[in-house]
């Protein structure tokens, strides 16, 4: 949603609360700035636009997210508008598919001081940054120390800046290894053993690992668990300021990466995202992947998959002399836009 849409839905819910325009021409406006139909309907709804109780003097609040192509988000906020009692509504837009198209949108919207967005759904990289940007506001002060407890520490880590709080974790992301358990009955436990698995299981797939290596944000992810799976690290752990991921350990996982392009992995690895790789690994292609849980839904629905019931996952590897494999944590946030007029019911 563009600031123009944000203005376009401001007027007609202005004149819809005041009785200046019809339920037919709400709708047909509503859906014309982009809204769903379910979405236009439930606005009309907390504007007292139908026959129901509810109040006209609901608080709207837009909130626009990270991709989700299941419909999970339109129910939580339908849910949310239905039983709230707090005289807010929400306005669900869903978001584009490529994370840094969104993330693209959020900062032309706030490089121009706009609060046209109320919510953000932020990726656990964006927090630091959009804080020190002033873009967003914090929230500890808002969210309840008892409520903070139900959460895992590591996302809400990932959403403190200077001793502040400035997002809310959602939903996490981890790496995780998907396998395919009608032909192997013990996954690996280090980069190394899945290597060797993988280069015997060519005899039965196509290709024995796919994972992501294309020049974006993924392979940094795809790195990361490779370089701490051997004992490396991108920062030092006393000194956050001191780069040392030119290491041994770092040239070892390096070096295994690179391996595998041509070998395990096809040629063109170096072009592959997740969808990529999540295509190749259901069409049966590949005897291991590396991928988000969300990949684990599909490859076991056999109307999409050819995989359905064959495949199980694994946590991350070791490498070298370590011993324990580690994830890299993703997942979205909720922020909110420092700009917003209703940073209160935000």
């Amino acid at each position: 949603m563009i600031a123009e849409q944000r203005e376009a839905l401001d007027e007609i819910v202005v004149k819809m609360r005041a009785g200046r325009i019809s339920r037919r021409r709400f709708l047909e406006r509503a859906i014309s700035i982009g809204l769903t139909s379910s979405v236009a309907t439930s606005l009309l709804e907390a504007c007292g636009g139908t026959n129901n109780q509810s109040s006209p003097k609901n608080t709207m609040i837009t909130w626009e997210s990270d991709h989700e192509p299941a419909g999970v988000y339109d129910e939580l906020v339908e849910t949310f508008n239905k039983t709230n009692k707090n005289g807010i509504h929400v306005v669900y837009i869903n978001g584009p598919v490529d994370s840094g198209q969104l993330r693209n949108v959020f900062v032309e919207m706030l490089q121009a001081h706009s609060g046209h967005i109320d919510v953000m759904s932020m990726d656990i990289i964006w927090p630091a940054e959009f804080a020190s940007n002033q873009w967003t506001l914090p929230i500890d002060d808002k969210w309840s120390q008892n409520e903070r407890t139900k959460y895992l520490p590591g996302p809400i880590k990932g959403c403190t800046f200077n001793g502040r709080i400035w997002a809310a974790p959602h939903h996490i992301d981890v790496g995780l290894i998907y396998y395919r358990k009608d032909f192997i009955s013990t996954p690996p436990d280090t980069w190394d053993e899945l290597s060797d698995v993988a280069r015997k299981a060519q005899e039965k797939v196509l290709y024995g690992y796919v994972w992501q290596g294309a020049k974006y944000e993924g392979l940094v992810c795809n790195f990361v668990e490779v370089l701490y799976g051997y004992g490396g690290a991108i920062l030092a752990p006393n000194d956050p300021k001191k780069v040392i991921v030119n290491s041994p350990e770092a040239q070892q996982a390096l070096s295994k990466m690179v391996g595998w392009v041509g070998t395990i992995s096809p040629i063109d690895i170096t072009t592959y995202k997740e969808e990529e790789a999540r295509t190749t690994w259901q069409n049966g292609r590949a005897a291991f992947m590396r991928n988000w849980p969300y990949a684990y839904v599909p490859g076991n629905d056999p109307s999409v998959s050819q995989i359905a019931g064959k495949l199980d996952v694994h946590s991350l590897l070791s490498g070298g002399n370590n011993a324990i494999g580690h994830s890299c944590i993703g997942g979205w946030q909720l922020g909110i836009n420092a700009y917003s007029k209703y940073s209160d019911a935000a």
